[in-house]
């Protein structure tokens, strides 16, 4: 149900309009250790009108929030300004980006997320944001003893070269790279199963824990994507989107290539069932919140905490956005600084 809000109350406003703008990286430098707590305590903080937007004020800001909580390990790294497409997904305007944590692939979720709005749409575009700790609370409990009994396995089948496109991006432009070797070295770096398809398609797999406890407080977090790509989960999204067209497309290739299809795997090899893909989905648009960004806004998010997505919207956007890498994640750096994800 949009607009639910979850039982942890993200997001928190924090107020910082009475600050001068030449003077915001030293307020916020200043209150980094308040700006910590909030984000591992409610997962999602608002800073609202706090410059005019632009990419160097933006740098400037990432300089300033430094390493949360205070360690040297990890670097923050921008992607490509939020427009009319996504980085990764290449999603138009008139399509939403479903909940999602960056860079799960990765390994392990981007610890910090930032989005600094210069150009707010006309309508739509809000950042929905949900807490992964009710979304764990929210699975059935036999789902979850499922999920928990071995770590699942996602298998994704990127298109080679000659069938990349913005609605589809293939391997070279997730990896940045059209050799097919140094693809396969820069994929099994982040620990990826990879498997040669006749096409030139690349399949890849990997096992994820669907739980993780937080770091710091210890609360275990749903970070599994199966929401994102089972198939009937997909076709859930699809639907909501309004997109006729693409919904029966989705359908058809279910039935014609399921093979090629993204698919979920319990730990057993056991695909995950249709409906247990809807009850996860469930589980995340049951407890979303949308957060609507103006000129100026910085939104700031626990990237294991908080999941984020984007509803369809009119006119031109632009947010420009960062995550902060630590860990596995950093390796991450291997493939173009375009492969964050949309907001």
């Amino acid at each position: 149900m949009p607009g639910k809000s979850t039982r942890h109350g993200i997001p928190v406003e924090l107020r910082l309009d009475a600050v001068h703008p030449d003077s915001i990286e030293r307020c916020l430098a200043t209150r980094r250790g308040e700006i910590d707590r909030l984000l591992d305590a409610r997962g999602a903080l608002v800073l609202r009108g706090i410059g005019g937007g632009s990419a160097a004020e933006f740098a400037r800001i990432l300089d300033s929030l430094g390493t949360p909580g205070g360690g040297s390990d990890g670097h923050w790294a921008a992607g490509l300004p939020r427009e009319g497409f996504g980085a990764v997904a290449g999603l138009s305007s008139r399509h939403s980006v479903p909940m999602h944590q960056d860079l799960t692939l990765a390994g392990e979720p981007a610890e910090r997320i930032a989005l600094y709005c210069e150009t707010a749409a006309v309508s739509g575009g809000d950042i929905v944001i949900a807490d992964s700790r009710a979304a764990a609370a929210g699975i059935d409990p036999e789902l979850r003893a499922r999920l928990e009994a071995g770590r699942p396995v996602l298998r994704v089948t990127l298109a080679g070269p000659r069938e990349d496109s913005q609605d589809a991006p293939g391997w070279s432009r997730i990896l940045g790279t059209r050799r097919m070797t140094e693809a396969e070295r820069r994929a099994r770096s982040l620990g990826w199963q990879v498997r040669w398809l006749a096409d030139g398609a690349m399949e890849i797999r990997r096992a994820l824990p669907a739980l993780r406890p937080h770091p710091r407080g210890g609360e275990m977090l749903f970070c599994f994507p199966a929401h994102l790509h089972a198939p009937a989960a997909v076709l859930r999204w699809i639907s909501r989107d309004g997109r006729t067209v693409d919904w029966l497309r989705t359908l058809a290739a279910c039935i014609d290539a399921p093979e090629r299809m993204d698919e979920v795997f319990l730990a057993d090899g056991t695909p995950l069932s249709d409906e247990d893909a809807e009850r996860l989905y469930d589980a995340f648009v049951d407890c979303e919140t949308p957060v609507r960004l103006r000129r100026g806004d910085l939104l700031l998010l626990d990237g294991r905490l908080a999941v984020h997505g984007r509803t369809a919207f009119a006119g031109p956007r632009r947010v420009h956005g960062a995550a902060f890498l630590a860990g596995d994640a950093a390796r991450w750096t291997a493939a173009p600084a375009d492969a964050l994800a949309e907001a």
